[in-house]
């Protein structure tokens, strides 16, 4: 029997259904393929068994390849990139009290 707010379990409380996010493809790729650390939870066994050595900084540690230097680069660059490329465009709009009206 399902319950409104989700499904009941054997001790009959309620729990919500599961969150449904955009990133649940590229994590269950990254731990049921590739053996990966996701975001601070343990290593799940995949099909490839992948073994990540080196320092924290640039491997991420036990929270994930998400947290290391390189992400943070690489995602700070893009960043700017794309915000250099709008200014340019024009595309940057001012803030509402900023705005003549």
């Amino acid at each position: 029997m399902t319950h409104p707010v989700g499904r009941l379990s054997d001790d009959h409380t309620a729990r919500p259904p599961p969150a449904r996010s955009r990133t649940a493809r590229p994590r269950f790729t990254q731990s049921a393929i590739f053996s990966g650390i996701v975001s601070g939870n343990d290593a799940a066994p995949g099909l490839i068994r992948s073994t990540v050595t080196g320092p924290d900084y640039l491997t991420g540690g036990e929270f994930g390849v998400e947290s290391s230097v390189l992400a943070m680069a690489l995602c700070t660059t893009t960043g700017i990139v794309m915000l250099v490329m709008a200014v340019r465009r024009g595309r940057i709009v001012p803030p509402v009290w900023m705005q003549a009206g």
